[in-house]
């Protein structure tokens, strides 16, 4: 045990629980272990070799002695598993962005759609249609936002759950929901600007405005938040780390003295 991380003495097995975790995922895993705050002297030779991860113990290497069959990051694929999740979350957001200017450009010369022309409709179908195929070809955002997703369920963080996903999703966390809130936001600016009245155009930019304002509100407390705890965990593991050497040095005194 290392402060609030425990090492393995035996990676083997705990890479098959892991596996196993990852089938499950994001249900929580749990295991019985047994751990201690340092190892004894006289197994000092044997397992030390075991704690040259240059990782902190995130990544396993499983290998032969002539071959490298795998780097396994249980991070890693729990996020490969919830960017899978926020791909269909995001294609129901671009798929309905996409087939609204369509169904309103149909409608316009109805007058249902309220709007100068059809302009403002083919600028919010181009702008979602280029926002999709840009989320597809470089999906760098979409990982980094699943990887909050995965340090949000391992904090044990509350999770919004979306009505229209059904009752077996697990939810999303705060940072996640805010990228999406962002983007619908955004593909909503063409039509706000090409309604006709401007009195109506005027309180719908101004509803729009509030609802960014209170959205950047939260995305700051989020981020702050998790700063926050990040600050913690490193401040906890440095109190172990100073704990750990001045027990090796009066250790080494003791037996010096011996």
């Amino acid at each position: 045990r290392k402060g609030s991380v425990l090492w393995s003495l035996d990676n083997r097995r705990l890479y098959a629980l892991q596996l196993v975790a990852m089938d499950l995922w994001p249900r929580p895993c749990r295991v019985r272990c047994l751990s201690r705050e340092r190892l004894p002297r006289h197994k000092l030779k044997t397992q030390y070799r075991k704690f040259n991860t240059r990782s902190d113990g995130r990544t396993i290497a499983v290998t032969t002695r002539y071959q490298n069959f795998d780097t396994w990051n249980w991070q890693e694929r729990a996020a490969e598993i919830e960017l899978y999740s926020l791909s269909k979350r995001l294609s129901v957001v671009f798929t309905t962005f996409e087939a609204l200017p369509v169904l309103g450009a149909m409608l316009f010369r109805t007058g249902y759609t309220g709007l100068q022309s059809r302009w403002p409709l083919i600028i919010s179908f181009l702008l979602a249609f280029s926002l999709d195929f840009t989320r597809q070809q470089v999906p760098f955002l979409e990982k980094q936002l699943c990887l909050l997703q995965v340090q949000a369920i391992q904090r044990e963080e509350s999770l919004i759950k979306l009505s229209w996903q059904g009752d077996d999703v697990q939810g999303v966390c705060k940072l996640q929901l805010a990228a999406i809130m962002a983007i619908t936001l955004l593909m909503m600016l063409p039509c706000i600007f090409g309604i006709a009245e401007v009195k109506v155009r005027s309180s719908v930019f101004s509803c729009w405005l509030g609802v960014a304002f209170m959205l950047l509100i939260q995305l700051m407390f989020a981020l702050q938040r998790t700063e926050s705890s990040e600050k913690v965990d490193d401040a906890a593991e440095a109190a172990s780390d100073n704990e750990e050497g001045s027990d090796d040095k009066a250790a080494d005194k003791a037996a010096a003295d011996t």
